[in-house]
Order: C-alpha cells, then sequence, then structure tokens
C-alpha cells in the first residue's frame, strides 16, 4: 500500500509538474508573444499605409510657383567660388547684423561648406549678390543646395532662443536645423546650427 502511494504521487508529479509547467508558463508566454506579432503586424501595415509625405497644399504650390515671391530673392545663383566667398560674407554680415540688433550678437562662427579652392583677392566691398527674377531662376539646369552655418550664442538658454527667433529677419534664406550645448567645469557653451539655401548650376 505505501509503495503504491508512492508510486501514484510519482506518476501524479510526473504528469502534474509538466502540466503546471505548460499551463503557468509556457502556454502564456506564446500567448503574450502572439499577440505582440499581431501588434507588429498591424503596426507595418498601418506604417505602410503612412504618406511617405504630405502632398503640397494649394495654398503652398502658388507660392512656390509664384515668380514674384520674396523667398526667391532669398535663395541666389551662386555659381564659381568668388560667388561663394561674397555670398558667404553676406550671410555671415547679415546673421550677425541681425543677432547684434536682437541683442544676442554670435561670439564666434563656423561653417561647413565644400572647399573653395581660389587664387584671388577679393574686393574690399563685396557687392550685393541677388538673383534676377525671370526664367533663369526656374531653370532645370539648377537645383537648390545648402550649407551649414554654426554660431555660438554667449550667455543664457533663453539667449539662444531668442536669436532663434530672430533669424527669420536675415534676408538670406536660414533655416534652424539644430541646437548644440557643450559643457566644461569652466564654462558652457551653446550653439545654433543654420542651414543657408542657394541655387547652384
Amino acid at each position: 500500500m505505501k509503495y503504491l502511494r508512492e508510486r501514484s504521487l510519482m506518476v501524479l508529479a510526473l504528469i502534474g509538474l509538466p502540466a503546471l509547467i505548460l499551463g503557468l508558463g509556457i502556454f502564456p508566454v506564446q500567448k503574450r508573444a502572439e499577440a505582440l506579432r499581431a501588434r507588429l503586424r498591424v503596426t507595418e501595415e498601418e506604417y505602410k499605409a503612412t504618406p511617405r509625405f504630405a502632398p503640397l497644399s494649394t495654398a503652398e504650390r502658388s507660392l512656390l510657383q509664384d515668380s514674384q515671391a520674396p523667398w526667391r530673392t532669398r535663395m541666389p545663383l551662386v555659381a564659381g567660388d568668388r560667388a561663394r566667398l561674397a555670398h558667404y560674407s553676406r550671410v555671415v554680415g547679415e546673421l550677425q547684423g541681425t543677432l547684434l540688433g536682437n541683442g544676442t550678437p554670435a561670439v564666434g562662427m563656423r561653417s561647413s561648406w565644400d572647399p573653395i579652392q581660389a587664387s584671388f583677392t577679393l574686393q574690399g566691398s563685396l557687392p550685393e549678390i541677388t538673383p534676377e527674377l525671370g526664367s533663369s531662376q526656374d531653370s532645370t539646369s539648377l537645383k537648390a543646395s545648402g550649407w551649414v552655418l554654426e554660431a555660438e550664442i554667449p550667455g543664457t538658454t533663453e539667449n539662444l532662443f531668442q536669436a532663434l527667433g530672430a533669424i527669420h529677419k536675415v534676408r538670406p534664406l536660414m533655416e534652424p536645423v539644430g541646437l548644440r550645448w557643450e559643457a566644461t567645469l569652466e564654462q558652457r557653451r551653446q550653439h545654433l546650427l543654420l542651414r543657408n539655401l542657394v541655387l547652384i548650376p
């Protein structure tokens, strides 16, 4: 009788323990995994159905097609290293003038543009570069390009955002693309990253 009871307990343990493991461990995990896979499938389908870009509205399209739109004079045609250097001087000067008038002048600037190779001396006063409006502005041979200018704004973070709010006043088309902070034990520096858009042949 004693051995029969032990055998019965052993049989119950051999049958019951795997059943408990399956019922309390494996099956719930599989159920949660399947629910997660179903959610992933739904999310993937929703992502595929989401348009990659927002189509232009009627107002946006008319603004882009307007040959007299003010933004056209803010994207000059820059052809050659001489024109690039002149445009660079204009952008830096007007940006600093705008920031100075806003009470948040930059204490330093640096840029990322293709290397300029030239063997000439710039004039003492660089001419104003403004594009001519007309068919040449819309030529299919021209393409939009951009270069990044980083301006260091002293003071507090409030000064940085105050400078950011004044960027639209700069005549060359400046697009804010980033903010950067760096800190050491001695000081904290903050930078405003701007992209200037131009037309190139």
